[in-house]
């Protein structure tokens, strides 16, 4: 588990109130390089003893005043970055996708450089003026001692302040860390710190100034000593004067143009770099960066090209798979469909390898399903000349080990030749000379295995695991129609069956002969005397059985409408018949069966064989209307 450093302990411990302690901590580098400078500003100066004391105690003052005013502005200036802070350290979270987010992104972002700004201002307007206007009002110092104190005010002003701005921004890492929005928008826009340019150019042209600040009084103070105090050559002196000046102003200009220079050698390709870095965050993988230096810049332009070249490889793999994807599950959509539509399961096999091999482009595809026995694995149906051959031979396979068939049935598992050369189990076919690679597919339903799908291609290597899942599925799909439209099949040949019996129900039900009242005539209105009207005829059918006939004669010949009409009654009649012959039907059995019960309750209530007898014979004589009854019996002892 990673420590927390020394700096991200502190930001736990104080929260909001850390960014003012980074602050204050870094505020102490004024007091330590303000004394340095001030010893090399006496020395070149040579203040007097009363001097030195005002102006130390000045120094010491005017800094305590403004470190105070820039504390304050820090602490007014951070006003939601501190709020996030001190929530953070209670809570653990922050404040997320408010105002006070990019606010306190952009508050701790923005907080060392303008802290720079404002440091300057006021060592220039609090610090260095006060101080100058008190030692020449108050301590009467010379033209050159307050050249000298501008000298080393300018020199401790710009190191100070530059050291200064570098450890807040170091010390801050962990406030930034913490404040670092979730929106990569809100990072961007709240982002306000200085660009490398701007950085290089304050950084190395405070060098060089700092430079000529540190050796110019040196050389002055010399020179006057050397020129002015033991010649007294005034002329020299100021000449030398100008000079310096000249050969400083060219030493700043030479530094701030070769400081924009290499600025810009670095600043130009990164801006080009994220203007790249934007396009390609818009799908656009074909951006490059110029490659314009071999350096360490260089060298990131030319990862970055070979990151997005392999990105854009990826892209057209990705995009390559996914179309063969969509074009698999296109197909398996076919196969499914077709399988759901047919019930017919030779009509279903054939479809289906031929979709296999139309659809996924296959080589060649079979079915096979077991025999009866379970013993063979027998090829109902296979694609092109070879499939046609294998066919008209009856072709079969052992359910064994011994061929990939056989295999996937015996195992219910895929079996895979990536390389049909070097795969021991397969069945080799002089018919497919072509095929590279080849996959065997148990038909599961539940848990029985119907048969198998096998399917070979004319390349090696062709399926893959997700080639295999699919080809698995479509199996497992083809599989449960087949199983479905045998289903279908067994189904219809029991209606067919249930459907002969009613037929043969029915007809020998409205048979005459088997009718209680015989053939049932009944005609309404006057007999036609055959020789005017129009006979028409309708069959009374129930259940595609015609169980009799209507004839309806009338002076005008029927229409479609009518025709329509009259049968529509027909057909209502003869379920009503039926329904009236079950009802018939119904009540005589019922009638039997009280009859039996009636009869049976009186044999069981007498003891005697001639009580049984008696009550026997009187109550079947009853029901049957019988005039005579007789019963016999036979003892079991036969007389010669």
């Amino acid at each position: 588990m990673k420590r927390d450093s020394f700096l991200q302990r502190l930001l736990k411990r104080f929260g909001g109130s850390y960014i003012i302690f980074v602050v204050a901590a870094a505020q102490l580098i004024t007091f330590i390089g303000t004394a340095i400078t001030g010893v090399m500003v006496h020395i070149n100066a040579e203040f007097s003893a009363n001097q030195l004391l005002l102006a130390s105690t000045s120094t010491i003052s005017l800094l305590i005043i403004g470190n105070a005013i820039l504390l304050i502005w820090v602490y007014l200036s951070t006003k939601q970055a501190r709020q996030q802070l001190s929530l953070w350290a209670k809570t653990g979270s922050l404040a997320r996708r408010t105002e006070t987010e990019f606010q306190a992104w952009r508050q701790i972002t923005s907080i060392a450089w303008k802290y720079g700004v404002a440091g300057a201002g006021v060592g220039l307007f609090i610090n260095l003026i006060p101080l100058v206007v008190i030692l020449s009002t108050l301590g009467e110092a010379s033209q050159d001692q307050i050249l000298y104190l501008i000298f080393g005010g300018g020199v401790a002003g710009i190191s100070i302040i530059s050291t200064m701005v570098l450890v807040i921004e170091l010390s801050l890492q962990p406030a930034r860390e913490v404040l670092l929005p979730e929106g990569f928008e809100t990072q961007l826009s709240g982002t306000a710190g200085f660009k490398i340019r701007m950085k290089f150019l304050i950084i190395v042209l405070g060098l060089i100034f700092v430079s000529v600040l540190l050796i110019a009084p040196i050389g002055y103070h010399q020179t006057v000593t050397v020129l002015y105090r033991e010649i007294g050559s005034t002329q020299v002196l100021l000449a030398l004067q100008r000079q310096s000046v000249a050969v400083a102003l060219i030493a700043l200009s030479l530094g701030f143009g070769l400081v924009y220079l290499l600025s810009n050698s670095i600043s130009k390709p990164i801006n080009e770099l994220i203007s790249t870095f934007a396009k390609v965050e818009h799908g656009d993988l074909s951006q490059r960066v110029n490659i314009r230096a071999t350096d360490e810049v260089g060298e990131l332009a030319i990862y970055f090209n070979r990151m997005i070249s392999r990105l854009e490889e990826l892209q057209k793999d990705l995009a390559q798979q996914v179309e063969e994807r969509t074009s698999h599950l296109r197909a398996i959509n076919e196969v499914g469909r077709v399988a759901a539509s047919i019930l017919d399961p030779d009509e279903l096999i054939s479809k289906v390898v031929n979709l296999i091999t139309d659809e996924f482009g296959y080589y060649y595809s079979a079915l096979f399903l077991i025999d009866e026995e379970g013993r063979y694995a027998e090829l109902k149906d296979a694609t092109g000349e070879a499939g046609k051959v294998l066919r008209q031979s009856k072709h079969h396979l052992e359910i064994n080990e011994k061929s990939m068939v056989g295999r996937a049935i015996g195992t219910r598992q895929a079996q895979v030749a990536q390389d049909v050369g070097e795969k021991s189990v397969r069945f080799n076919n002089p018919l497919l000379p072509y095929t590279r690679s080849e996959i065997a597919l148990p038909l599961l339903v539940a848990d029985q295995t119907m048969g198998a799908l096998d399917v070979q291609s004319t390349q090696e290597a062709a399926f893959g695991e997700q080639d295999i899942d699919t080809l698995q599925n479509m199996a497992n799909q083809v599989a449960v129609a087949l199983e479905n439209a045998h289903l279908f099949q067994e189904a219809q040949k029991s209606i067919q069956e249930l459907r002969s019996v009613q037929k043969k129900y029915l007809r020998e039900s409205w048979d005459v002969s088997n009718l209680p009242e015989g053939e049932i005539v009944l005609a309404i209105g006057d007999e036609p005397d055959g020789k005017s009207g129009f006979v028409n005829e309708f069959p009374i059918a129930l259940r595609d059985e015609v169980i009799g006939q209507i004839s309806i004669t009338s002076k005008n010949e029927l229409n479609q409408e009518e025709s329509n009409w009259i049968q529509a009654i027909i057909t209502q009649a003869a379920f009503a018949l039926e329904n009236a012959r079950l009802l018939e039907e119904s009540q005589t059995v019922a009638m039997r069966e009280k009859y039996v019960t009636e009869i049976t309750n009186k044999i069981w209530s007498t003891n005697t064989i001639d009580g049984i007898m008696q009550v026997s014979l009187r109550e079947l004589g009853q029901v049957l209307d019988a005039s005579e009854a007789i019963i016999e019996l036979d003892s079991g002892n036969e007389q010669d």
